[in-house]
């Protein structure tokens, strides 16, 4: 854990408040109007480039000895993470979550990483992962003004199944999760270079930033909003707006909280296109851009092909290109790239202007837009604000 320097910067001080998404100076992007009402609703952006974060993790001289994996849950993160794992012997560390029948090749995430984020999360309100109202308020600096909160709660106050995995990996059963994380992540030669990965991270990543002893770099992938919002349907049994509107404040969150550390982007689609190549490029990237460590592994094809299931993903939705559409039922064709938004019937009309938002955010990651500092993302996202003739959504 860091010095106490790090814990005064986060609670600003040093005369600059921590980067929270509701306090952020905004631009509006609608044409002026002098209804109030109109007024309103303009849609409340923040430029990526003017995110003050203080915890200063981009300009810290710190080694980089691992990366963290961005995603929405339901985005393809465990098929790419266990290929990272399994094809280059990236580390994760132990205990590792279990196997369950959703993921039949497993998770590949720290548990007591997951265990601390859902106490970050819980400390906050967000008793549930996918209550975007809530998610949406969540303070990272909160979290460090009360970082000590979370040293007083041992894992073996966990459940069985849990303290079971604890015992197996030798662990100190009197620490917490938030030690024995630290512990994998800082203070363990041998799990170099590492990986770190879960959903929730996407929006507790600057929570974890102050308290590492190194500066992390970040791959960010994405998965098409109705290809993940259709798999938490099957999955969690929730309305597919639902995992539409999760889709939005995930993503949106893994963009903000990482616009200033060294990233490297990929989504599904262009790994399941060509596993092979993607994976290499990846690697690469990681390595010579962001000077991760090597991976102990070189490529094998044997060792792909021992562990991609395309089988694994039951939904594919396919590009949003305007060659791959007609006109027949599309609701805009928007951005430089003519990215086609087309209606479907899976969202109701009460819910399009969610989908149709989420599909902007989606066309904008997939042209690399959205990956500019000069990008302009979305804080609030409210029912009337949209731009030209299509503002009925």
């Amino acid at each position: 854990m860091k010095t106490s320097l790090a814990f005064d910067m986060m609670r600003g001080k040093h005369g600059t408040e921590y980067f929270n998404p509701r306090n952020a100076s905004t631009q509006e992007t609608s044409p002026s109007s002098t209804s109030s009402r109109q007024e309103s609703n303009k849609p409340k952006q923040v430029f990526l480039s003017t995110i003050p974060f203080m915890d200063k993790v981009s300009t810290s001289q710190l080694p980089t000895i691992g990366f963290v994996i961005l995603g929405m849950h339901r985005s393809g993160t465990s098929m790419l993470s266990g290929l990272l794992v399994n094809v280059f012997g990236y580390k994760i560390g132990e205990p590792q979550i279990w196997t369950k029948k959703h993921n039949k090749k497993g998770y590949f995430e720290l548990l007591p990483v997951v265990e601390q984020n859902r106490m970050f999360l819980k400390g906050q309100g967000v008793r549930n992962p996918f209550a975007s109202k809530k998610i949406r308020k969540f303070n990272a600096s909160d979290v460090i003004d009360h970082i000590q909160d979370y040293n007083g709660t041992n894992i073996l106050n966990d459940k069985t199944k849990q303290i079971a995995l604890y015992r197996k990996a030798g662990k100190d059963l009197s620490k917490t999760p938030l030690q024995l994380a630290l512990d994998e992540l800082n203070n363990n030669a041998t799990n170099i270079p590492w990986l770190l990965k879960d959903p929730a991270l996407c929006i507790t990543l600057r929570s974890w930033l102050p308290l590492l002893n190194s500066k992390p770099a970040v791959l960010l992938t994405y998965r098409h909003p109705l290809e993940s919002a259709l798999s938490l349907k099957k999955r969690q049994k929730s309305p597919v707006e639902n995992g539409i509107i999760n889709w939005i404040e995930y993503n949106k969150y893994a963009i903000i909280n990482s616009v200033d550390l060294c990233r490297v982007i990929t989504s599904n689609m262009q790994l399941m296109a060509n596993p092979e190549r993607e994976l290499e490029r990846i690697v690469h990237e990681l390595t010579t851009s962001c000077q991760v460590p090597s991976p102990p592994k070189t490529f094998t094809i044997e060792a792909l092909n021992s562990f991609i299931d395309p089988t694994m993903q039951s939904y594919s939705i396919g590009s949003s290109r305007s060659s791959d559409h007609n006109n027949t039922g599309v609701l805009e064709v928007y951005g430089k790239d003519n990215c086609v938004i087309s209606k479907t019937d899976l969202i109701d009309d009460t819910h399009l202007h969610h989908y149709v938002r989420a599909m902007r955010l989606y066309c904008d990651m997939l042209s690399g837009e959205a990956f500019t500092t000069e990008y302009a993302i979305e804080l609030l996202f409210k029912k009337n604000e949209r731009e030209g003739h299509h503002n009925k959504y």
